[in-house]
């Protein structure tokens, strides 16, 4: 069935404007329903954002159907010949935090200064994070870079996405050139498999492994959010090579092996899926 609006470009752009209308009207009004369910401010938090988190994913729904005329599950949840993808994002993300913490400790930049096991703690932030890698991967690879991808080059379309992803992080706390700068580059990476697969389980497992393991297991802030965590960091180094108030994502040493990163799966999946998708319209 042919598309309501037919170029992917303009369906992108509409839908952007209307998430980014909603996000700034809701915000306020989420979070006033949650302050009446709990006075647990991590609490407040977590219902807020679940309750903006739905919204969209509900007006993407309407999107898909209504203006792009095609199923939900065409935004790239397709599982059976992508099980291997999603093990690689899972990978990609314990590599590059796993690396980049490791170098912190052993240059004396971080510490670990002890453990905080809150069972419950652990697993209501899980569900956070699983409910912000669906939402915002729907939302920037699945709709946005989905469409975008029917009208352009497929790398100018990675770019234009990742740009809208770091350009809606811009505001969190303590962001400033260098964490948006990563941000951007994190959406590269997080697109740089659905460009050749229109699939987003490397993304989501990717988006995910890197929030849980950044905010709640390893201490970092999470682009500026701060969590509950299992391990208890002490920070000696500089904002620079540490990222601050904005957690690992601010690092200049993000910044290189997310570059690597980006480089080394371009490479692979290019020659993994030799025939990619081209422009459609």
């Amino acid at each position: 069935m042919t598309a309501l609006i037919k170029q992917g470009w303009i369906r992108a752009l509409l839908y952007f404007l209307v998430i980014l209308a909603l996000a700034i009207t809701l915000q306020q009004p989420a979070g006033n329903l949650a302050a009446q369910l709990t006075k647990d401010v991590q609490l407040i938090f977590i219902i807020s954002y679940c309750l903006m988190a739905a919204v969209f994913v509900l007006f993407t729904w309407l999107f898909k159907r209504i203006i792009d005329r095609e199923n939900f599950i065409d935004l790239g949840f397709h599982i059976k010949d992508y099980k291997a993808d999603a093990g690689m994002g899972l990978f990609t993300a314990i590599a590059i935090l796993g690396a980049g913490t490791l170098i912190l400790i052993l240059t004396q930049k971080i510490s670990i200064t002890g453990t905080d096991f809150n069972p419950s703690a652990l697993a209501l932030q899980l569900g956070l994070m699983i409910v912000v890698a669906l939402s915002e991967e729907i939302v920037f690879r699945g709709y946005i870079l989905n469409n975008l991808l029917g009208s352009i080059n497929k790398w100018v379309a990675l770019f234009i996405s990742a740009a809208l992803f770091a350009l809606v992080h811009a505001s969190n706390p303590g962001a400033n050139v260098l964490p948006v700068v990563n941000v951007f580059l994190a959406g590269l990476l997080l697109g740089i498999n659905y460009i050749f697969t229109r699939n987003l389980w490397f993304a989501i497992f990717l988006h995910l492994a890197w929030n849980y393991l950044q905010g709640p297991v390893l201490g970092y802030k999470v682009s500026g959010l701060e969590t509950q965590s299992l391990l208890q960091q002490y920070v000696t180094g500089s904002d620079l090579w540490t990222g601050g108030n904005f957690g690992f994502e601010g690092s200049l040493l993000c910044t290189a092996l997310l570059a690597v990163a980006i480089l080394l799966w371009a490479y692979l999946f290019s020659h993994k899926y030799p025939g990619a998708i081209k422009s459609q319209e």
